[in-house]
């Protein structure tokens, strides 16, 4: 039995990522379906922009939402949004393949099986998968709220969730205090939360 409605506009047809979330660990599948049509196209453009490889974002979207069914108990609503949580298991599915990646690709450098061709794919890949899943109407808001951003903001955001960079990371490459930094993103988030619920409900 799932809990009772508790939805962002009051509507039991439109539940909120909350509700949702208490589906999941209820071990709802229409919850787990809902929430994944909900947040599936983000999550995936966000895997394909970091990867630039269509096959090999649609495995870690997988892998994300695998991780929210079957680790469902580990969310914690007092300490963030559901979507924050997607999104940060999202990121941290990404780090780990990239860095997968680049250790398969030391150790074909190393022993002198490294055709170049990956790199070279690295350095100019298709865009057009992404252009295709950028037109979604779920990319479309996320757009329109980065833009809300200051461009201070933005860079930071885009450094952290897109280039896979840690806050220490982006501090030194930016030449900042690490508490700047933290700071930036944490009101860079808030800042996207309040502008993608009021693009939802408008």
């Amino acid at each position: 039995m799932t809990p009772s409605v508790v939805s962002n506009n009051n509507s039991p047809f439109d539940p909120s990522d909350a509700f949702l979330m208490s589906g999941i660990r209820a071990r709802d599948s229409e919850s787990f379906s809902q929430l994944y049509d909900r947040h599936g196209s983000m999550v995936f453009a966000l895997c394909v922009r970091m990867l630039h490889d269509r096959d090999e974002a649609e495995d870690v979207m997988l892998e994300v939402f695998w991780e929210l069914w079957d680790r469902s108990g580990r969310y914690d609503a007092s300490r963030s949004s559901p979507l924050t949580y997607l999104m940060r298991v999202t990121r941290s599915r990404l780090i780990d393949r990239l860095r997968a990646r680049r250790s398969r690709q030391r150790a074909e450098l190393s022993s002198g099986e490294f055709s170049g061709i990956s790199n070279l794919e690295l350095k100019n890949p298709d865009v057009e998968p992404l252009a295709e899943t950028l037109r979604t109407e779920q990319h479309a808001l996320v757009s329109r709220a980065m833009g809300g951003l200051t461009p201070e903001q933005r860079q930071a955001i885009e450094m952290a969730f897109f280039d896979a960079m840690t806050h220490a990371e982006i501090a030194a490459q930016l030449k900042e205090p690490l508490g700047t930094i933290k700071s930036r993103i944490r009101q860079a988030l808030s800042r996207l939360r309040q502008t993608l619920g009021t693009l939802e409900m408008s």
